[in-house]
């Protein structure tokens, strides 16, 4: 006959109890990044530019996380002024000055077009100049809405062997008949150079990428970028960003 123990019903009941809340204090929905960056919370300045017809912002890239994925958005400023004076000013043809936006901290990942929890507002500050070295704030907390994502591609913080012998940049534009549109320089793996050029007086169509052989540097120097358009006299080609720091 067995005898009742007390004390085991006693210690029963505590396990239950610890087990139930440890359920309790674990969050129902895990904070997944929505995409391979993890994690991806944190401050991630963007460079602005722009033509006569729409704002873009590409975001400032690195080889560590939270800032490893080279992301280009279209936006506009929620308050019309704001908007009008960006555009005004980068519709400027020899205006090459660099605009800096910082956004509040928010998860990168949820730029991804594949993200769960994806967003298309951020509050952010706005910089004449580089955020980071010395540039002027021009606006604070100002609404952006995010009309869409352009490019979005996570950067491998695997190092490889270089191999590579070409570079390739990508066109970037509000519609195919603008007269300013930009180059971009697609990212690979580290080193790499983040750079973004400006072609004005487009009178012909652009093709969506294109390649260029890798010569002295990481990226394509300005005169050779501007031999491509040699049939096309009107397009001037000028540099609006070089990073190679940021990118080692």
């Amino acid at each position: 006959m067995k005898v009742f123990n007390p004390l085991s019903y006693i210690t029963f009941f505590i396990f239950l109890t610890f087990s139930y809340s440890l359920l309790a204090a674990t969050p129902k929905h895990q904070h997944d990044s929505d995409s391979i960056l993890a994690p991806s919370m944190g401050l991630h300045g963007m460079l602005l530019f722009g033509n006569e017809s729409a704002l873009f912002a590409s975001h400032l890239p690195m080889f560590h996380t939270p800032h490893n994925a080279q992301v280009i958005v279209q936006l506009s400023f929620n308050q019309k002024h704001i908007q009008q004076q960006m555009i005004t000013q980068m519709a400027q043809e020899h205006s090459d000055s660099v605009w800096t936006i910082v956004p509040q901290h928010f998860d990168l990942a949820r730029l991804s077009p594949t993200a769960k929890h994806a967003i298309d507002e951020l509050t952010v500050d706005v910089f004449e100049g580089h955020f980071e070295r010395g540039g002027h704030l021009r606006w604070a907390k100002k609404k952006i809405k995010l009309e869409k994502v352009l490019v979005f591609s996570p950067l491998s913080l695997t190092e490889v062997e270089d191999t590579r012998s070409t570079t390739h940049y990508f066109t970037v534009n509000n519609s195919a008949s603008d007269r300013t549109q930009f180059l971009v320089k697609k990212l690979t793996h580290r080193p790499d150079a983040d750079h973004i050029l400006k072609l004005t007086g487009v009178k012909q169509a652009l093709s969506e990428y294109y390649q260029f052989p890798l010569k002295n540097h990481l990226y394509t120097e300005v005169q050779q970028i501007q031999s491509q358009f040699k049939n096309n006299e009107t397009t001037k080609v000028s540099q609006i960003y070089l990073e190679l720091n940021e990118l080692q």
